[in-house]
């Protein structure tokens, strides 16, 4: 029976700083329940509440992975990573390669915040500049000031509220598979979602293979943590091939996305020299850096756009004054 819990999801800062902490005590040997009593000595009141719970299981004996996954620590993805590594002696190993991948997206959730936040000033300093040339000319009173500035502001604020809602709203209404199946549809739209999710894909599959799991086993769970409903259903064959012996080259060149293309080639020569978790995850990691860089990339390059068009935007409403 699936295990479901009402925990609020942990950030990837704080699942970067847990694991980090459990890589290095489990490397200077303190068992499990004395790491985790120390972490939850030096965290927020929140996190500890779970992290106690978590201590006081293991000092009853249950298993790291299972327990942490039922008190909200862990996700199912980690849990079975954890639960390999358990059984095979490699936790540090696990927890270290864990925290290098909740740290990097971390970091690279905080540059694209700490650029968004001058654009974002800058915008709400221009609703209230543009229409201020009508206000000391006259032409529009104090009220529809307050309607071209604070309604404006407060419309776009709730436009954003609803589109951060939307996807948890539409799979309420059950509607979440028809939006993934147009997201796959639209072409920037789609080559965007897929290398970013099959690249994640790449690097779970590394991380559970590595934690010990056959690839039969850890395919479908590296396929369960791919977001879009769409993509998740190209790799069924896949998934069925596992189980009966054919080769993983064989099965991946099923999935429509992975068909043609270079990661394949990885894979066989990877395959065939016994190798299989080392030549993928050498792939991931040095596909993750180029998406990185388009990132960064898309980070600069959006909010100078907006100050151009806040500019133009102003300028116009001087020159008209």
């Amino acid at each position: 029976m699936k295990t479901t819990f009402s925990y609020k999801k942990l950030s990837a800062e704080k699942l970067g700083d847990l694991f980090l902490q459990l890589a290095q005590m489990e490397t200077a040997g303190l068992p499990a329940e004395i790491a985790f009593g120390l972490i939850a000595d030096n965290t927020d009141s929140e996190l500890s509440t779970r992290l106690r719970k978590l201590q006081s299981q293991l000092e009853a004996g249950k298993a790291i992975a299972e327990t942490g996954f039922r008190v909200g620590i862990f996700n199912e993805m980690q849990r079975a990573m954890l639960a390999a590594a358990e059984s095979g002696g490699t936790l540090g190993v696990v927890y270290k390669q864990l925290a290098d991948y909740y740290t990097a997206r971390a970091k690279r959730l905080r540059k694209i915040k700490s650029r968004s936040y001058y654009p974002a000033i800058l915008l709400t300093i221009s609703f209230f500049l543009q229409p201020l040339p009508a206000l000391v000319a006259g032409s529009v009173s104090e009220l529809e000031y307050l309607q071209l500035t604070v309604g404006r502001l407060s419309a776009i604020a709730l436009l954003v509220y609803v589109l951060l809602r939307l996807p948890a709203v539409l799979n309420t209404l059950g509607l979440a598979s028809t939006v993934h199946h147009l997201q796959l549809q639209l072409p920037w739209v789609a080559d965007w979602i897929v290398k970013r999710q099959l690249n994640d894909f790449y690097l779970n599959l590394t991380m559970l293979l590595a934690a010990g799991l056959p690839y039969a086993t850890a395919l479908p769970k590296a396929v369960a943590g791919i977001d879009n409903a769409a993509l998740r259903k190209q790799f069924k064959a896949a998934i069925a091939m596992a189980s009966t012996g054919k080769s993983v080259t064989e099965g991946l060149t099923t999935v429509a996305k992975i068909q043609n293309t270079r990661v394949l080639q990885i894979i066989h020569s990877s395959e065939q020299s016994g190798r299989l978790a080392q030549g993928l995850q050498h792939f991931a990691l040095l596909a993750a850096e180029d998406l990185h860089l388009q990132d960064d990339m898309l980070a600069e390059w959006i909010p100078r756009l907006i100050y151009a068009a806040v500019a133009i935007w102003i300028g116009k409403s001087l020159i008209g004054f």
